[in-house]
């Protein structure tokens, strides 16, 4: 009989123990879960410390995720942000911006202005660059907003979002 009530113990010791693991468990839950839901500012063409400024009044951090040459922003301006502006998310989300560095650096001056002939002049002289040949479809490829040409040549379609930019490939991957 002893035996038994000490198996009994034993019971309610493990079962009250799982009672209150539970209810933190689930306390926890909730706390982390009622986090309150904010939109995010649109911050494209605004310097960095502004954008600095608008995610903190909104409850989120800022990341720089990337530096890049842009000819239509001065440097120091986000020229590209992920989650888009509107979209809700949770309080304390990193905000993933990518900042210009200014135009480009400057090119060298082209071959023909060195009085040395340049690749189309030579193309048709050598049977090449001729309509629908590949390095002629290759440029018309790398000039159009809606293809990218790989290094290896090949060319990949951007999507298109319904405004008609072009959508970055990092959205589409967060998205899957």
């Amino acid at each position: 009989m002893r035996r038994l009530l000490n198996v009994g113990r034993h019971l309610a010791l493990v079962a009250g123990a799982l009672v209150v693991f539970a209810l933190s468990a689930s306390v926890t839950m909730y706390l982390m879960m009622r986090q309150p839901i904010v939109r995010t500012p649109a911050l494209v063409g605004t310097p960095l410390a502004e954008a600095r400024r608008w995610a903190e009044r909104a409850g989120l951090t800022l990341e720089v995720k990337s530096t890049l040459h842009d000819d239509r922003y001065p440097a120091g301006v986000i020229v590209e942000q992920w989650p888009p502006s509107g979209m809700a998310v949770k309080r304390g989300q990193p905000l993933r911006v990518s900042v210009s560095l200014g135009p480009g650096p400057s090119r060298p001056p082209e071959a023909s202005e060195r009085g040395a002939p340049s690749a189309g002049e030579l193309a048709p002289a050598m049977g090449g660059g001729s309509e629908g040949s590949p390095s002629t479809r290759l440029d018309e490829e790398r000039a159009s907003p809606t293809s990218s040409v790989s290094p290896s040549g090949s060319t990949q379609e951007r999507e298109q979002s319904p405004e008609g930019t072009s959508e970055h490939p990092l959205r589409r991957r967060s998205e899957r």
